[in-house]
């Protein structure tokens, strides 16, 4: 942030905002805090979890006595407190406490500020410090250490560019209603997916019926009951190719033709944000072999995205490297996007799991890939599960734009706002 404040504010340390004796404190030490301690009632313990995606979430709860609360009074945490994960790569991530919450206990790695309210909003500051995570700044504060760990005395330490607190207030006010608009667009979201995934699990072991009826009649195979008139084919069997890509590193580091990789493959869709480039003879070569088409199923096939898949939705030409492979399907037997809607599934992620178990390193390989059984429904049918759940998907990646765009529209206003570039009219 710049050194130069804009007229009427001021630079206050966060221990000069939380004034009280006890402002800003972690949790008890090591031992004095253990799971030994936690009980299945009493009061509760504030963990760094809940605070992770800097909104405060209510979630798998362990409990004190009374005496262990008063024993560790220091670190009490109550309701209007700002809640911070100290320690981990999710250090300096912060919320508030709920004002219906009741009062808690810090676990070890979290800490928290009270705020004095005659001098500070609560909301702006945790804005602010939001603010230093979004521009990199809260590296500041932490300790050179192995694992990532809030400094408390750099923190106490740490000025915060202040304007008048009804200006605070009215910041703090403007940027919390678009945090309730995202908020609201991911729940959207999050019921959208545990729809997709109530029906997929429906849809693929049940499927849509025949003119109409739903099957009344199953048979049991190796990928589960299925419905009597559907087949069970193994990848290579519905396919007519499954490649990967080429299992050298490209030399050309620029170029004119693209060069995709397992980070390219991520929540089902190709994402283009992070491209590599190679050039044209490099990509001619590694394109004999590996020939993606548009339509195609791209699957990650090495590493921690194992299992990772989406459908090319781009019609040039790119070059993959061996951690993805692609798989065309024989679509007079099984339509393209009916194996990625399988692929996506979490029957096919439990497939996935349970065909490296035992291996070092979290690979499939070609010959497991093309063993790998895939229910099949007439191509009727198929269509009418790839409509079903293509409705779904089309609902999320509109949902997923505007969220994007609420979070751009959010860092925006931060800027400004956080740093006095554009001032709010204060009512009266």
């Amino acid at each position: 942030m710049s050194k130069s404040l804009p007229y009427g504010w001021s630079l206050k340390s966060i221990s000069s905002i939380c004034s009280s004796k006890y402002g800003v404190v972690d949790g008890p030490f090591g031992s004095n805090l253990k799971s030994e301690h936690y009980r299945d009632s009493g009061v509760p313990v504030f963990q760094s979890g809940f605070v992770t995606s800097n909104r405060f979430v209510k979630k798998n709860y362990v409990y004190v006595d009374q005496e262990k609360y008063q024993e560790q009074i220091r670190s009490s945490a109550a309701p209007k407190d700002i809640l911070m994960a100290k320690i981990g790569m999710n250090a300096g991530a912060c919320a508030v406490i709920p004002d219906d919450h009741s009062v808690g206990i810090l676990a070890g790695n979290s800490l928290k500020m009270t705020v004095n309210k005659d001098i500070a909003s609560n909301l702006f500051l945790v804005n602010h410090l939001h603010f230093m995570q979004q521009n990199g700044e809260i590296r500041k504060l932490l300790t050179e250490t192995a694992q990532p760990a809030i400094s408390i005395t750099t923190l106490k330490r740490h000025s915060v560019p202040l304007p008048p607190l009804p200006e605070q207030k009215k910041i703090a006010a403007i940027l919390t209603s678009v945090d309730d608009v995202i908020e609201k667009t991911q729940a959207q979201i999050d019921k959208l997916k545990d729809l997709k995934t109530g029906m997929m699990q429906e849809l693929l072991t049940c499927g849509v019926g025949v003119d109409g009826k739903p099957h009344t009649e199953f048979k049991d195979s190796p990928v589960g009951r299925i419905p009597n008139d559907w087949d069970v084919q193994s990848f290579s069997s519905v396919t007519v190719k499954i490649q990967d890509g080429t299992h050298f590193s490209p030399k050309s580091k620029d170029g004119e033709c693209l060069y995709l990789t397992s980070k390219n493959i991520q929540k089902g869709k190709l994402l283009l944000t992070n491209i590599s480039y190679i050039s044209q003879e490099e990509h001619d070569e590694i394109y004999k072999r590996c020939d993606v088409k548009y339509g195609d199923v791209l699957l990650t096939k090495d590493g921690a995205n194992t299992g990772n898949c989406a459908m090319n939705t781009l019609h040039e030409p790119f070059s993959l490297l061996s951690s993805v492979a692609f798989l065309r399907c024989d679509e007079s037997i099984c339509l393209n996007h009916y194996l990625y809607q399988y692929m996506s599934s979490s029957m096919f992620r439990k497939v996935v799991k349970d065909s490296m178990t035992g291996n070092a390193i979290t690979r499939l390989t070609l010959t497991i890939i093309k063993s790998l059984k895939v229910p099949l429904p007439p191509i009727e049918e198929q269509e009418k599960i790839i409509k079903m759940l293509s409705g779904i998907d089309e609902c999320m990646s509109v949902k997923q734009l505007k969220l994007e765009s609420l979070k751009n529209t959010k860092k925006a206003l931060m800027q400004d706002l956080l740093t006095g570039k554009k001032r709010v009219k204060v009512d009266g």
